[in-house]
This record gives structure tokens, C-alpha cells and sequence, in this order.
């Protein structure tokens, strides 16, 4: 698990083709206004788990409430709140607004303020 000080050694993405072991290192994953739930180690996104344990960058073009999770079936809704609907509960990202944090589990649920484009980057070195 990387350190606060492995933050200072981030690097930009790495797209284009596929590692030697077909995994990848960017992937763009379609958002809605309707809540998903994405396994990205799937085939059609990072291939593999190579990037859990890692900083990951995250960007999209629409206002994204999100959160990881390692259990199946889960729901995101940007108004639970208090005692509404506590496994629902997010954080929010701001449209066109990049942040790097390792994720809190194997999965992200996702809900977009708007139909959009999340991009998630592996943006650490460590076991490149």
C-alpha cells in the first residue's frame, strides 16, 4: 500500500497499447444519471487488478458522485444523507476536476450529474 510519501511519485498516464500481459493503464468508463457499479479489472477497462493498491487518477466531465466498495449490488444517491439511506451515501466530484487517491476497494460505484465520461488513470510507478 503506498505511503503519503509515494504521492510525490506520480506520473502522467500510460495509454496507447497494452502491457506484454495485456493489461492497461487508462481507461475511460461511461457515467449516467442513473447509479452503476463497475468492476474496472474487467476486460474492457484495466484488464487485471494491477491497479488497486495504487494512486489512480480520476477526472470526468461531469459532476460524479462516487464511492469504492468491495460488496456486490450497490447504490449511489447524491442526496442520501443522515440517516437516509447510509450505504448510499458519496463523495462528490466536481466536473473537470482531477483528484489522485488509492482506491478503497475493487469496485466504484457511480452516478454523474449529467451523461459523461469518467477517465481513471494509474498514475504511480511503484511495480511499473
Amino acid at each position: 500500500m503506498p505511503t503519503d510519501g509515494a504521492a510525490a511519485d506520480l506520473r502522467g498516464p500510460r495509454g496507447g497499447t497494452a502491457r506484454a500481459n495485456g493489461t492497461r493503464d487508462i481507461t475511460a468508463v461511461a457515467v449516467t444519471t442513473s447509479s452503476v457499479q463497475k468492476d474496472i479489472s474487467g476486460a474492457n477497462f484495466f484488464n487485471g487488478t494491477h491497479w488497486q493498491g495504487k494512486f489512480v487518477r480520476l477526472i470526468c466531465d461531469q459532476t460524479l458522485y462516487y464511492f469504492w466498495t468491495d460488496s456486490a449490488s450497490q447504490t449511489v444517491s447524491e442526496t442520501a444523507t443522515e440517516g437516509t439511506n447510509p450505504t448510499q451515501q458519496c463523495d462528490m466530484l466536481p466536473a473537470n476536476t482531477r483528484v489522485e487517491e488509492v482506491p478503497a476497494g475493487s469496485q466504484i460505484v457511480i452516478k454523474g450529474a449529467g451523461a459523461g465520461t469518467l477517465r481513471i488513470s494509474i498514475v504511480q510507478t511503484i511495480t511499473d
